[in-house]
């Protein structure tokens, strides 16, 4: 197969108690033949904003999963997906205790996408079919703890 793609990073620290940062990636990828490789991202990008404010800390991100074909010829293909996270946290001596909220906008993107032949004998009184299977991402869902530092 032949890959090529690039990758652009950013950090950026305007105050010393705030971070920004980022990368977005390209790629374009192919078997030897020239059809596309299924399930190979065109694009990735993340962003991130961090604040610390001892003893508080506090962060946003979001995930960006491109398009990319399911099947060699392009002929069917998957949007991608993106997700938004927050999370919070305190730290008490040796102990920090968080919250997190995972996909804050509660996509319904899919989390991974194929194309192949399946077969529910329930379901498919016909036989085996052709298509999309897919696995949607988390919903929204909130996530809270406390860590030790030892």
């Amino acid at each position: 197969s032949n890959r090529r793609g690039y990758e652009l990073v950013g950090f950026w620290r305007p105050r010393r108690w705030l971070a920004i940062d980022g990368n977005y990636t390209a790629s374009r990828s192919r078997y030897d033949n020239g059809d596309r490789i299924p399930n190979a991202f065109e694009n990735a990008a993340s962003a991130g904003m961090a604040l610390v404010l001892n003893p508080w800390e506090a962060s946003v991100r979001v995930r960006h999963l491109g398009p990319y074909p399911l099947l060699e010829d392009n002929s069917v293909r998957d949007s991608g997906s993106t997700v938004v996270n927050l999370r919070a946290a305190r730290r008490i001596g040796r102990f920090e205790v968080y919250g997190e909220v995972l996909n804050v906008l509660d996509s319904r993107d899919k989390d991974i996408a194929y194309y192949y032949e399946s077969y529910l004998p329930p379901v498919d009184t016909a036989g085996p079919t052709e298509g999309r299977l897919s696995r949607v991402v988390e919903p929204r869902t909130l996530r809270m703890g406390v860590r030790v530092n030892l």
